[in-house]
């Protein structure tokens, strides 16, 4: 989904995908990714050929989508911090 950078700035785009859903009433979002798909959108339109193929709940569309259940998006994985060394006194 945000595979461009290092992960501070895919945490930062994450971020700021959770604040545009929060505040927004409509969002449109058009994916192929399917754990995208599961975690934000509420309602899925799946298009076929410029047509609807289907139109309800998300989990609904894209299980008859994919003919399986689908995957959500994991959360994101934290690096590591480094622990910072003691000062030597000597």
């Amino acid at each position: 989904w945000f595979l461009a950078g290092d992960a501070d700035f895919m945490e930062k785009a994450r971020t700021r995908l959770e604040d545009m859903v929060r505040g927004a009433e409509i969002l449109v979002l058009s994916s192929h990714q399917e754990g995208v798909i599961a975690t934000w959108c509420s309602r899925v339109l799946w298009l076929e050929g410029g047509r609807i193929r289907d139109d309800g709940p998300a989990d609904e569309v894209m299980q008859r989508y994919l003919g399986r259940p689908v995957q959500t998006w994991p959360e994101p994985v934290s690096a590591p911090q480094p622990t910072p060394e003691p000062a030597d006194p000597g």
